[in-house]
């Protein structure tokens, strides 16, 4: 009897220091052969049924894996069907980073106006993830828009890993994953805002 109430894929045994940046399948489709009494038992636990792929022991790489079905104690029943009948596992190595963190400051100032230099709540970031992931991470940066702003300004930022061209890398955890930045806005000397007042003469 094929079954088509997925069976969930338990991972086993992962090294703490490798993550699973790939996985083809996380559930699976399985057909059983038993009398009917049992497929019937079966079908009424069919939740007690797990499936599971065992990491012991692999290192960083590419790996494809077959998954054991535990089947609860449930006799006499074969297991003639798994799809998939593998799963393709990738495994790499985990890698920290810590960067100092870069402002980079948007929009234009009205005339007359000019930003000092920001204040951050943290200066550095801790980054984590696979080292392939990790290793393109260039710079970490705040962005912040001036747009219109004529006082010193407070805002909390997210933050964003990007590579060397500019471009946002996923899969990157960020510790902290946003900061408060400070920028102060003043006026230049010289300069004062006035109120414009209209005069009308003459007679309509």
């Amino acid at each position: 009897v094929s079954y088509t109430t997925p069976v969930s894929l338990t991972v086993l045994g992962q090294n703490p220091d490798l993550l699973v940046t790939e996985q083809s399948a996380t559930e699976l489709t399985i057909t059983l052969r038993a009398p009917r009494s049992v497929q019937e038992q079966i079908s009424r636990n069919f939740n007690q049924i797990t499936a599971r792929i065992n990491l012991s022991g692999l290192t960083a790489g590419a790996y494809d894996l077959v998954p054991e079905i535990e089947l609860a104690g449930f006799k006499p029943v074969q297991v003639v069907g798994i799809e998939p009948a593998e799963i393709n596992i990738i495994l790499e190595q985990i890698s920290t980073k810590t960067l100092d963190i870069t402002v980079l400051q948007t929009g234009s100032l009205p005339i007359s106006y000019e930003s000092g230099e920001a204040v951050l709540s943290s200066d550095s970031v801790e980054l984590l993830g696979p080292l392939s992931k990790v290793s393109e991470v260039n710079d970490v940066v705040a962005n912040i828009d001036l747009s219109n702003t004529t006082t010193t300004i407070t805002r909390i930022v997210e933050l964003s890993p990007i590579d060397r061209r500019g471009n946002l890398v996923e899969g990157v955890s960020l510790n902290p994953t946003s900061i408060t930045v400070e920028v102060p806005i003043k006026q230049l000397v010289g300069y004062r805002n006035v109120f414009i007042k209209i005069v009308t003469t003459g007679t309509i």
